[in-house]
C-alpha cells in the first residue's frame, strides 16, 4: 500500500461501506464497475485527480481492500510516485533492472498516486511511460492520482501527460457545505462527541476545507468534548477550538502589525508571498494569533498574506502547534504578544 498519509473521506473499510457525497459519487461508480471481470473488453486506465485532502487515496485504498475480498486471485500493486521513482533509481544504481521490471508483470490492478511527485525528474517518467502500456497491454487496470489535471503539472514529458490524457479523467472536488455537514455528522455518530445539534451547521460553513482538514477540526471537538464532559454548544466550540474572547474583537491588521514589530520584521515583508526563512516563524506566529483571536475565515487570512489559500493557512496553524509543547522560547512570543493586544492567555 502506498506510504505516508492517505487522503480521508470516511473510515469506511471497502468501496461498499464508502460515503458517497456529489463530489465523489462518479469516481466510486468508476471504481465499482470494476468489481467484476472485464468480460473480455479491456477497461480503459482512470486518472484520478484533486487537491489534497480530498479523498483520492482513501476512494484507491478503499477500491483495493474491495478486490482483494471479491477478487482475491487479483495481483494488485499499489505505489506512489516516489516511490516508483526510487525503486527506479535503486535498480538504475545496482542494475537491476531485471527485478525492477518483474515487479510490474501480470498484474490484474496497478495504482500509482501522487503524480506530482515526478516532476522534473525525466528518466524515472520515460521508464513510468514504459510501463503504463507494458502493463496496459495485458490488460490491467489501472489508477493515476495526482493533486491537479497532467497538463497542469509542470515538468512532466509530453509522453507520460498523453497517457493520462487517454485515461478516464475523474475529478475529485473540496467538498461543498452541505457534503460538509454530511461528513461531519457521518463522523460525530461514530465518535460519541456531544453537539448541540447547531454545531454542525457552523463548523461545515466556517471550515470550508477539505475532508482531511475537517476530520482535523472533529479531532479537535472530541479533545474538548472528552475535557468538558459536556455537550458543546456554538460558543464553546467558538471560544475553545478558535480561541474567540466573547467580549472584544481583535482587528487583523492590528495583530499583524504587534507581531511584525515583536519579531521586528515590516508589515509588507509578513504580509507577502517571500518564503525567507527569517519570515516564516513570525508569519506562522500572526496566522495562528489571527485564527485564534478573531473570527476570519482560512481564506480571509489566506487573502490578507499575499493570496495564500486556505490550506496552506491551516497547515501554518496545525504545524504551530506541533511546536508549542516542545519550544518554550516559542510560547513566550505568544505570551507576549497577547499581552500587548491584552488577548486571553
Amino acid at each position: 500500500m502506498p506510504s505516508g498519509q492517505p487522503d480521508v473521506i470516511a473510515d469506511a473499510a471497502a468501496l461498499d461501506q464508502f460515503l458517497v457525497l456529489p463530489e465523489n459519487r462518479f469516481a466510486h461508480a468508476v471504481l465499482q464497475s470494476w468489481d467484476s471481470p472485464a468480460n473480455g473488453e479491456p477497461l480503459p486506465p482512470v486518472f484520478l485527480y484533486g487537491p489534497s485532502g480530498t479523498g483520492k487515496s482513501h476512494l484507491v485504498q478503499a477500491a483495493l481492500r474491495q478486490w482483494s475480498e471479491t477478487q482475491p486471485d487479483w495481483k494488485t500493486l499499489a505505489l506512489t510516485a516516489a516511490e516508483f521513482s526510487a525503486r527506479y533509481a535503486e535498480a538504475a544504481e545496482t542494475r537491476g533492472f531485471r527485478t525492477f521490471r518483474k515487479q510490474f508483470q501480470r498484474l490484474d490492478v496497478l495504482a500509482i498516486e501522487d503524480l506530482q511527485a515526478l516532476t522534473g525528474k525525466f528518466e524515472p517518467q520515460r521508464q513510468l511511460v514504459a510501463m503504463l502500456d507494458d502493463v496496459l497491454a495485458h490488460e490491467c487496470r489501472l489508477i493515476v492520482t495526482c493533486r491537479t489535471s497532467a497538463a497542469e503539472v509542470s515538468g512532466l514529458i509530453p509522453e507520460l501527460v498523453n497517457r493520462c490524457h487517454g485515461a478516464v479523467s475523474v475529478p475529485l472536488r473540496l467538498p461543498a457545505l452541505a457534503s460538509r455537514e454530511r461528513l461531519l455528522n457521518h463522523w460525530v455518530k461514530s465518535s460519541g462527541v456531544l453537539l448541540a445539534p447547531e454545531v454542525i451547521p457552523y463548523l461545515a460553513e466556517k471550515f470550508a476545507v477539505s475532508p482531511r482538514e475537517l476530520q482535523g477540526v472533529l479531532i479537535q471537538i472530541r479533545a474538548i468534548s472528552q475535557q468538558k464532559k459536556l455537550t458543546l454548544s456554538v460558543d464553546l466550540v467558538r471560544r475553545h477550538l478558535l480561541g474567540q474572547h466573547p467580549h472584544r474583537v481583535f482587528p487583523v491588521p492590528d495583530i499583524a502589525k504587534l507581531v511584525a514589530r515583536h519579531f521586528q520584521v515590516t508589515l509588507a515583508d509578513l504580509r507577502a508571498k517571500s518564503r525567507q526563512p527569517r519570515l516564516v516563524l513570525p508569519r506562522q506566529c500572526a496566522i495562528f494569533l489571527i485564527r485564534e483571536l478573531t473570527d476570519s475565515s482560512l481564506q480571509k487570512i489566506g487573502d490578507y498574506f499575499g493570496g495564500r489559500d486556505h490550506s496552506t493557512i491551516l497547515h501554518a496553524c496545525q504545524k504551530l502547534v506541533s511546536l508549542l509543547p516542545d519550544q518554550p522560547d516559542l510560547r513566550q512570543h505568544l505570551a507576549k504578544i497577547r499581552t500587548q493586544l491584552q488577548a486571553p492567555q
